[in-house]
């Protein structure tokens, strides 16, 4: 499926107001990468699945554990 690049725009934006923050990390510490949620965009995630799995990930990094 061609996405238009504001489509990705919007999307990315929302998402990014939603966690809180931007989503430029390292995927392998932060648990989230701009590659990886422009992935999940491609695939046809919605901005509230993004968000449980960016959760997810994040919950599994060891710089988020409590």
């Amino acid at each position: 499926m061609i996405h238009p690049p504001t489509d990705w725009i919007d999307w990315i934006t929302d998402l990014e107001n939603t966690i809180g923050h931007d989503l430029d990390g390292d995927q392998s510490y932060d648990g989230y990468s701009l590659d990886w949620v422009y992935q999940l965009w491609k695939e046809g995630h919605s901005v509230d699945g993004a968000l449980a799995l960016v959760n997810d990930s994040k919950r599994e990094q060891p710089c988020y554990r409590a």
